[in-house]
């Protein structure tokens, strides 16, 4: 079947309608989408650059938080660096209100230190090691930070603290600020996302150390979350420089999370804001189904700078856009509509004409040519009417010469128009044709009814399929003759017993007398193969008759054979019989035996509880014991612990004792520098030297009651030292007694186990016993039945001698059968020798 094309129409109307619709349609598509570009790509640059001034105007707020304490930083680091180069000597207790103060006047300040180099600052690291709240090292390092409840608290330094890390090794490297990855601090209670923002202290270009400031992130967070844009579905997010999320718009507690772990969150792509933070330049994007800026926040010289990123949905951005287009769409459907019902109507009335013609053409291509085309124009349409009725009216004479030819007339003249008609010549051309078949195929008739079956018509007389009919003639003639002379040869075989006689192949049979060869073939061939059954049947029946003897003979000396041994199998069985009785009468007196041996384990079982109970019972003396000692024991070692305790709290008390006596030095001395100072005032230090002197006494006092507390402190501890060492002494004697209640315990133990031991095995020797004793009984019983069969075998053996003699009386009937068997298989086989297969 063939298949319609793309392009094959059944109307011109349609062909008009569509193509012109395409180009219609092409036209408004393109308009369409050129518009709905126009405006997405508007929409975007729009929003892109109102997302870029957000994030430009948050990371100015972002900037401004930041920037604060980092000047801070830096100015309180110029005025330790100035002081320091005045004065060589300055005391860094003077440093320790320097940075409490700044603390105090800043209260959005979480903590503010410094940090300087080590025997930088006063040579003096040694001395304050470990004192008045330093580190080891001794270094100046002061801490001010704020409490749960907002009070000033100084952080003092012991043995474990650790060595500053980036916070001061980076601007150590670079000689610039550094403001730190967001983390959390718990020194208030409640966990707080700081940053820690530094800046270096230099002393003639060389560093010294840092002055830090601890600044809180909660601003930086709600900053972002009281972003509103678009309607909320924008967002805000501030990071910093390694990737740390400060803040973000919305409630989803991200602050302090990685950007790889918030981002696919936001649907962002966080190699991209990596990759944004590490160039440090503002940058647009549009990816993940959102547009974005994000903008760097430079804080002071420092070199990682964070940054602000403000995005949202693009499809929020463009959704003016994107109804705007539907817009264009719609209307733009309806335009299209309109047009297409223009073309409608103009290709109605092109088209109408030529169906006309068509309905007139199928009407006379179905047989009726007396139907006529009512068109009458001057145009194109109108020359086709007039040419078709001109082809009308020739027809329905060709339709006449043909009706005469189908009707038998072979006399009538076909008419010709002229040179070009070869309808009318090829008419012409079939008559003649005509009359020459009907001629010969009338002479082949005459000879088959003649009953010469030889002749054969001239084909080559004729062309084409008059040819093929001639021949085909002939060939039916040739192929009936062959295959019937060769069915009455082979039937001529079959009635002389020659069955392996078969159709000649050399003959091509079809149709029927296919059918015909294969039907002789078969009977020849069943035939054959029934008589070759039979024969291999005789010839297996006749083997079978002589193994049939053979086994017969087998039976009959078989029998003799079973006979014979039946009377041995009685004479051993008497025999066999006696022995039985003889074992019998030596399994009884072994079970009583077996009885005794279980009564003697019985007794022994008993007397093994009994020493196992008297066991028992020192066990359990042994453990009132042990348990007594170990609670003498325990006791001793509390009181121990107790004694370690007060020793302890002693040396706190000495220690808290030379804190005492150093602040009563220090005061000494400020009273002292207090006096020195009243005297250069003159007159007018007179009331400050009084108090001077008031505070210089009180020191005085104070260092020589801590003196006084320390000397009864070591009374107290030489006393516990002698408590300790008795307690000790004691401590090993309940120790040895309690080895030794340890030790007694243990014997009992083993003999407990050990007697439990002999139990257990005292009872298994007596279950043996009595398992012996079921064990003879049973032998006792099996020897019994034993006994019983052997008497049986005896009867069965007489019984089988007798069964034997009336087995051979049979067998020499069935041997006279067989004889007569083998007569009849050997007459059989001479009949079938006649048959040729």
């Amino acid at each position: 079947m063939n298949r319609q094309k793309w392009s094959d129409f059944r109307s011109i109307k349609q062909k008009i309608l569509l193509f012109g619709g395409i180009a219609l349609l092409l036209v408004a598509v393109g308009i369409i989408t050129y518009a709905a570009f126009s405006l997405h790509g508007a929409a975007v640059k729009s929003a892109t650059e109102g997302l870029n001034s957000i994030a430009e105007q948050q990371a100015g707020k972002v900037d401004t938080i930041l920037e604060e304490p980092f000047n801070t930083a830096s100015g309180v680091a110029a005025l330790l660096s100035g002081l320091r180069s005045e004065n060589a000597n300055f005391p860094r207790t003077d440093v320790v209100p320097m940075i409490e103060g700044v603390l105090d006047a800043r209260p959005q300040y979480n903590g503010v230190y410094t940090i300087w180099e080590p025997d930088f600052f006063d040579g003096r690291d040694t001395e304050y090691s470990l004192k008045d709240g330093y580190d080891k090292s001794g270094r100046l390092r002061i801490y001010w930070y704020r409490d749960a409840n907002g009070t000033l608290v100084r952080k003092i330094y012991d043995a474990r603290a650790r060595d500053p890390t980036d916070y001061y090794e980076i601007p150590k490297k670079t000689l610039k600020g550094a403001i730190t990855e967001p983390y959390i601090e718990t020194l208030q209670g409640s966990p707080i996302l700081l940053t820690s923002i530094a800046a270096p202290v230099l002393s003639g270009g060389k560093f010294s150390g840092i002055v830090g400031i601890d600044v809180t992130l909660s601003e930086l967070d709600t900053l972002a979350d009281k972003m509103d844009i678009y309607g909320g579905k924008g967002k805000v997010l501030i990071v910093s420089n390694q990737g740390m999320v400060a803040g973000v718009t919305g409630d989803i507690d991200a602050a302090g999370k990685p950007i790889s772990e918030i981002a696919p969150l936001l649907h962002l792509d966080p190699a991209m804001i990596t990759g944004a933070l590490s160039k440090g330049v503002i940058t647009s994007f549009d990816s993940g189904g959102y547009i974005g800026t994000f903008v760097p926040v430079q804080v002071g010289n420092a070199e990682t700078p964070w940054g602000v990123i403000a995005f949202a949905p693009r499809d929020v951005v463009t959704a003016e856009a994107t109804s705007q287009t539907i817009a264009l769409i719609i209307i733009g459907i309806l335009i299209s509509l309109l047009g297409l019902g223009l073309l409608y109507l103009v290709a109605r009335s092109i088209a109408q004409p030529i169906e006309d013609i068509t309905v007139v053409a199928l009407q006379v291509a179905g047989g009726d040519l007396a139907t006529e085309v009512s068109i009458r124009q001057r145009d194109e349409v109108g020359r086709l009417a007039d040419a078709f009725r001109t082809m009308t009216s020739t027809l329905l004479e060709k339709a006449d010469a043909a009706k005469n030819i189908a009707g038998g007339n072979l006399t009538f003249r076909v008419p010709k128009i002229g040179e070009k008609d070869h309808l009318g010549e090829s008419m012409i051309q079939m008559k003649t044709e005509l009359i020459a078949m009907t001629d010969a195929m009338s002479r082949l008739a005459e000879e088959a009814a003649a009953g010469n079956l030889m002749y054969r018509g001239d084909a080559d007389r004729f062309s084409g399929e008059y040819r093929k009919i001639i021949s085909g003639v002939n060939q039916t003639l040739d192929h009936v003759i062959g295959p019937v002379h060769e069915g009455i040869r082979l039937a001529n075989e079959f009635s002389q017993n020659n069955f392996s006689a078969r159709f000649n192949p050399d003959i091509k049979v079809s149709g029927d007398f296919v059918q015909l060869k294969e039907s002789l073939d078969s009977i020849g061939i069943q035939v054959s193969a029934t008589i070759q059954v039979i024969i291999n049947k005789m010839t297996d029946l006749a083997g079978g008759a002589e193994e049939a003897q053979a086994s017969i003979d087998e039976v009959a000396n078989g029998a003799s054979e079973v006979a014979s041994n039946a009377e041995a199998v009685s004479h051993h069985a008497d025999q066999g019989s006696n022995g039985v009785n003889q074992v019998l009468k030596e399994m009884e007196d072994l079970s009583v035996t077996v009885s005794g041996i279980s009564c003697r384990t019985e007794q022994a079982s008993r007397l093994a509880d009994e020493g196992n109970a008297l066991s028992a019972q020192g066990q359990k003396l042994a453990h009132v014991a042990e348990e007594g000692m170990e609670g003498i024991r325990n006791a001793t070692a509390d009181l121990n612990t107790m004694i370690l305790a007060i020793r302890e709290q002693m040396e706190q008390i000495n220690k808290v004792v030379g804190i005492i006596t150093a602040i009563s030095d220090e005061t000494n001395l400020l009273a002292l520098n207090a006096a020195i100072e009243a005297a250069r005032a003159g007159e007018a230090g007179r009331g400050f030297s009084v108090v001077a002197d008031e505070v210089k006494e009180l020191a005085t006092e104070s260092r020589e009651s801590a003196e006084k507390i320390e000397q009864m402190i070591r009374g107290l501890q030489d006393e516990s030292a002698r408590a300790d060492h008795l307690m000790t002494r004691a401590n090993d004697q309940v120790k040895s007694g309690y080895e030794a209640v340890s030790s007694t315990l243990g014997i009992f133990n083993k003999i407990v186990d050990k007697l439990v031991q002999i139990a257990q095995n005292t009872t298994e020797v007596a279950a043996s016993s009595q398992e012996q004793t079921a064990s003879v009984e049973e032998i006792t019983s099996s020897v019994h039945e034993v006994s019983k069969m052997i008497r049986q075998t005896a009867e069965n053996a007489v019984s089988s001698a007798a069964i034997s003699e009336e087995s051979s009386a049979a067998v020499d009937q069935i041997r006279q059968v067989l004889e007569d068997v083998n007569a009849v298989i050997s007459d059989l086989q001479c009949e079938i020798g006649k048959f040729r297969i």
